[in-house]
């Protein structure tokens, strides 16, 4: 439903209700400038947007999670880097988290892989080149999927990423991603990992990284 037009509007309207109500009533408000400077944004959190603490509370709500997985997570969602997510981030966010959750994960690829990576690419203009992300930024995201160690050393070995700061192309990123998510969603999960999404089951879990999602 959330890929829909319908489900983008359902949801615009459920995180509205989120904010305070005079921030709703003028949704469109906007924040600095962007010529005020680079830091001035992460003293300022616009009011259609959610800081970090405010995001980590949101996300607790939906999933088992520590707050360092829930951080790493929302790291992964601040390409600008500014201590703060927009609509379109904590959309994409959540569509992730409620993927994983119905066993969608191949359709959120399909339908937002490629919005996803340009996601990830951003926080990593510093060091990659242009639309490539670094198999650290990657590392983080297969951890909290659930992948296990195993399943790491296999993709290092067949990509050639022999370094943190290797770079990743999209081809690449859908190359590694995409085997498992079908697998997670045929019911199955990452070789000797375990994936649990239910709270009332988190005693059989075997890494607590796997449960962020």
């Amino acid at each position: 439903l959330l890929h829909t037009p319908n489900g983008v509007a359902s949801f615009e309207q459920w995180y509205k209700k989120l904010l305070p109500s005079k921030v709703a009533e003028d949704y469109t408000a906007e924040g600095p400038r962007q010529e005020l400077g680079f830091l001035w944004p992460q003293l300022f959190c616009p009011p259609t947007a959610l800081p970090e603490h405010a995001f980590c509370t949101l996300l607790h709500a939906f999933s088992e999670c520590s707050e360092g997985e829930a951080l790493d997570f929302f790291d992964l969602l601040d390409g600008d880097l500014q201590g703060m997510l927009s609509f379109e981030q904590v959309y994409l966010g959540i569509c992730l988290v409620a993927a994983l959750g119905c066993k969608q994960l191949t359709k959120f690829l399909y339908m937002h892989s490629s919005q996803f990576f340009q996601l990830l690419a951003k926080g990593c203009r510093c060091c990659a080149k242009e639309d490539t992300i670094t198999w650290a930024r990657l590392l983080t995201l297969l951890r909290l999927l659930g992948v296990s160690g195993a399943v790491l050393s296999g993709i290092v070995s067949r990509q050639k990423l022999t370094s943190p700061r290797a770079e990743v192309k999209y081809h690449q990123f859908c190359a590694i991603l995409l085997p498992i998510a079908m697998e997670m969603d045929r019911g199955g999960n990452p070789p000797e990992s375990t994936v649990i999404h239910e709270k009332e089951k988190i005693v059989a879990v075997r890494s607590k990284t796997c449960v962020v999602l």
